[in-house]
């Protein structure tokens, strides 16, 4: 495992990390086209900065929220099949469970857990969800804060700018990645 911190941006959200011996991926989307429809919808600016299986093991991913060009179905499903673990906000693990996505950790607003040494914190943002036409902000949206020995990483995911990043940074910060 490495051992020097990294930041590998993938494209849009998606973001290779290593840190801490982990590595972790924030939103990860490799599909051309994220969208249910082949024919509508908007296609990818340009190629991922890394091929899926130029990719090294990942330990564990991080999905921000359940639109379509942040919980990419096909690239989760290419993860879960070689042991990678997901961490989701509040009422997205059906959509991974669904697909045979496995295994699938749900976080409400400033729940964590422990894996491997690593504390994944997720915390408030300012967005909203939505898969389909009925079910706008039927679920959460989140950021995340991993928080290592050595190093904390905070991913905002799409958050525009609210008075919780002050409390976010003052409960988990300073971050350095």
């Amino acid at each position: 495992r490495h051992s020097d911190p990294t930041v590998t941006w993938i494209g849009h959200a998606t973001v290779l990390v290593q840190m801490d011996h982990r590595t972790f991926l924030t939103d990860p989307i490799w599909s051309a086209k994220p969208f249910p429809l082949s024919f509508v919808g908007p296609m990818r600016f340009a190629p991922p900065a890394l091929t899926l299986d130029a990719l090294p093991p990942i330990d564990f991913v991080l999905i921000s929220h359940n639109h379509y060009d942040h919980l990419d179905v096909p690239t989760l499903r290419w993860l879960a099949a070689r042991g990678t673990r997901f961490f989701v906000p509040l009422g997205d693990a059906g959509w991974l469970r669904r697909a045979g996505i496995h295994p699938v950790d749900e976080l409400d607003w400033w729940d964590r857990r422990v894996v491997d040494g690593l504390e994944i914190h997720c915390v408030p943002a300012q967005h909203w969800s939505g898969r389909r036409l009925t079910d706008d902000c039927a679920s959460l949206w989140a950021g995340w804060v991993v928080t290592g020995a050595t190093r904390r990483f905070y991913f905002a995911g799409d958050s525009g700018y609210f008075p919780g990043f002050a409390d976010i940074g003052r409960l988990l910060g300073p971050f350095v990645l």
